[in-house]
């Protein structure tokens, strides 16, 4: 076990954060793949695929407790190896969408054995430039006047543990309305240190279950004020 983290550790991207961002990870699951027959992702709706020079991909799943329009986010990445253990190809998720984030950028390697990948202010999609954050049309407005539409976000790996309950998820758009929202800064200067956050995937839906119902509860008490 000691050996994958040592391995996984070296290959995790550097995650660079807007200044104003209010919520950091909280846990980075690991999973790691060999090549043979293609796989779905064990966290989202991704198929792998390996081409001719790719032998292993590390899918990392980056939970936070919150995004700015909701309870519970997991973004991803998954960064395919060749047979020298290079970087070969890195996909990143954006709004449920998976694209590739090793462009052509001089700039993308924070050392040999990782990218650099910006993450959205309060939505954490990733990109290997803050620029293409623009494609996302509520950029600015999610962060601050739509903050906490969304509610409880339960999709199905979290649907053996929550349910869906219209009348808490009202309360909780004011909740991160009147204690989260925020605005855009211009700088990406934010930064964690990943490695010490890194857990087997196989421990991270019961870290997730733990810290949303421990969340649900502070939420409750509250807004019972």
């Amino acid at each position: 076990m000691d050996d994958e983290l040592n391995f996984v550790a070296k290959y995790v991207p550097k995650l660079f954060f807007n200044d104003n961002e209010p919520f950091l990870p909280k846990a980075i699951s690991y999973y790691v793949y060999k090549k043979g027959v293609d796989e779905k992702s064990k966290s989202s709706n991704y198929k792998l695929r390996f081409d001719e020079k790719s032998i292993i991909a590390i899918e990392f799943a980056i939970y936070y407790t919150y995004d700015i329009q909701h309870l519970y986010d997991l973004e991803h990445v998954f960064v395919y190896l060749n047979d020298s253990y290079e970087v070969e190809k890195v996909i990143s998720s954006f709004h449920g969408k998976f694209y590739n984030s090793l462009i052509n950028n001089d700039n993308i390697f924070y050392t040999k054995e990782r990218v650099k990948l910006f993450v959205q202010p309060g939505k954490h999609a990733l990109m290997p430039t803050p620029y293409l954050f623009n494609l996302f049309e509520a950029f600015n407005s999610s962060c601050n006047t739509e903050s906490g539409v969304d509610g409880f976000l339960i999709n199905d790996y979290l649907s053996p543990y929550f349910k869906k309950d219209i009348e808490f998820d009202e309360l909780l758009h004011r909740y991160i309305n009147k204690k989260y929202s925020f605005f855009v800064s211009s700088n990406y200067n934010l930064e964690i240190s990943e490695e010490k956050i890194l857990i087997p995937f196989s421990q991270l839906f019961k870290f997730i279950q733990r810290d949303l119902t421990y969340e649900i509860n502070i939420i409750s008490k509250a807004l019972d004020k």
